[in-house]
């Protein structure tokens, strides 16, 4: 995946997979290059052979951009501890350390030191740390389940305890935190309520006040919807039978009526991306018999130009419609699934179908266009998705 830095440049991840003696163990490493693809330079830290332990984070970008410095970005990466035999210059302190970049140069400078037990760093859209969490060591000394949530108040440098959490192979419980508005100076994340998750905001001026957003009686809220290069957040979604966006900004709210209204097919509307004044959108539509369509959306003068079309040699073709179903399991249980059948096709009888099993036990697949579904529908099967 890849992200313009400014008009030139860009920065791209990278993730593999690499076989340790029989254990697989996941990377990812981080780039950036010129446009034209000269000029490639490594973003992830370089372990030394002094290094005391594999890097397999190759770090993340906090801020594209920083208030008040331009050509600077926020960045964080992790620092591993190395042996200090025979040398003097060896990196005595390993851990996740926060580190201001320059665009043009790379050159960096330590914003946080490396800390241990700090998994995770959350920056407003100004571009200051304001979030940060720590893992507590289980009983035999490896990680534990426990995360502990700090915070700081516009323009203090002290932590105070936001929240506490406890992360699974596959399941979260309590407040999980995503995103920092520093206009509103309130916290954004995902809370248990009801059964399910709920979107909340929690105030970082040191009340702590906390106000449900969003929430659902069927479903978990576990989108966050962004927009723009700081990532301001300007909804939520959640999935039923099909994805749903509830907006909390009412400009866009209105915007994505409209745009729904005055693009073709009845599919999804995404805003995929925005000028830094949020002046000139990127706007995608696409839906199950449609792979999508990028538009270009001016607000000033409210003109939509279409840009190209999302794989653009099924553009043409006839697809088959994914639909919402239900089906009883053993015990009686009603199962939800899609049903995808190749297109003309209005009943399974006479087909052969597949069974597509999703990943799990906490994924689940969503209605929209599926490339390897729409593959197997093409040649004659009905595809079922539970």
């Amino acid at each position: 995946s890849c992200t313009w830095l400014n008009d030139d440049r860009l920065a791209c991840t990278a993730y593999l997979v690499q076989d340790a003696g029989g254990v697989l163990l996941g990377f990812s490493r981080m780039v950036v290059l010129n446009a034209d693809g000269s000029g490639l330079q490594s973003l992830t830290r370089t372990a030394s052979s002094r290094a005391l332990s594999i890097n397999q984070f190759g770090g993340s970008v906090l801020a594209y951009e920083i208030a008040g410095k331009p050509g600077k970005l926020l960045m964080q990466r992790d620092v591993s501890e190395e042996t200090s035999i025979n040398t003097r210059i060896a990196e005595t302190e390993g851990g996740l350390t926060v580190e201001e970049l320059d665009i043009a140069n790379l050159r960096a400078k330590r914003v946080e030191p490396p800390q241990a037990g700090v998994v995770r760093y959350i920056a407003d859209d100004s571009g200051a740390i304001r979030v940060r969490a720590l893992r507590r060591a289980g009983n035999a000394g490896n990680e534990g389940t426990e995360e502990v949530y700090q915070y700081r108040k516009q323009g203090s440098d002290a932590w105070h305890e936001l929240a506490r959490g406890r992360v699974g192979l596959q399941t979260q419980s309590g407040f999980d935190p995503i995103a920092v508005d520093a206009a509103s100076n309130r916290v954004f994340g995902f809370d248990d309520a009801n059964g399910f998750r709920a979107l909340f905001s929690i105030a970082l001026d040191g009340t702590l006040t906390r106000q449900m957003l969003l929430s659902r009686p069927d479903v978990d809220v576990d989108g966050l919807i962004r927009i723009g290069r700081r990532g301001r957040v300007i909804g939520a979604s959640y999935a039923s039978e099909k994805r749903a966006v509830a907006f909390t900004d009412p400009a866009y709210a209105a915007l994505s009526a409209s745009l729904a209204k005055a693009l073709p097919g009845d599919g999804a509307i995404e805003f995929a991306g925005a000028s830094a004044d949020e002046s000139k959108l990127l706007v995608v539509a696409s839906s199950d018999v449609d792979p999508g369509m990028s538009y270009l959306f001016d607000k000033n003068g409210s003109k939509l130009e279409a840009l190209l079309p999302i794989r653009g040699g099924l553009h043409d073709r006839q697809l088959g419609a994914m639909t919402p179903i239900r089906y009883p399991g053993a015990d009686g249980t009603a199962i939800p699934a899609y049903l995808t059948l190749p297109p003309g096709k209005t009943s399974v009888r006479g087909l052969p179908a597949i069974v597509m099993p999703h990943g799990g036990p906490s994924a689940r697949d969503e209605w929209g266009f599926n490339l390897l579904v729409q593959f197997f529908v093409a040649r004659g099967y009905a595809v079922v998705q539970p």
